[in-house]
C-alpha cells in the first residue's frame, strides 16, 4: 500500500486495497489514510493523488473510532469535490449503521 506504484494502479483496486488495508489493521491504518486524504486534497493533486483520497475516504468506512470521525468531518469540507462527495457518503454510511 506504501509503494510508489500503487498511486498508478486503477481506482477500483486502490479502493479494494486501502478497504483491504482498513479492515486488517483498523486504527493503525487511520494515519496512512489520512494522509492520502491530505495528498489528494493538495492545491497541486494530480488525478492519482485524488483517486487514493477518494477511496482513503471510502475505506474509512472499515475504521469505526472516534478519531477516523474526525478524519471524515474534515474531509467533508475539503477543496476538492470527489474527496468531499466520498467523505460525506462515509460519513452517511456510518451514521446509518449504528
Amino acid at each position: 500500500v506504501q509503494r510508489s506504484s500503487f498511486e498508478d494502479e486503477p481506482f477500483e483496486q486502490k479502493c479494494a486495497l486501502l478497504e483491504s488495508f482498513a479492515i486488517l489493521h483498523r486504527a493503525r491504518a487511520l494515519h496512512l489514510l489520512e494522509r492520502y486524504l491530505k495528498k489528494g486534497d493538495g492545491i497541486l493533486a494530480n488525478g492519482q493523488a485524488e483517486d487514493l483520497g477518494t477511496a482513503a475516504a471510502l475505506a474509512l468506512a472499515h475504521v469505526r473510532t472516534a478519531h477516523s470521525v474526525d478524519i471524515l468531518r474534515r474531509a467533508c469540507v475539503a477543496r476538492n469535490k470527489r474527496i468531499r462527495e466520498a467523505a460525506r457518503q462515509t460519513f452517511v454510511r456510518l451514521r446509518g449503521d449504528e
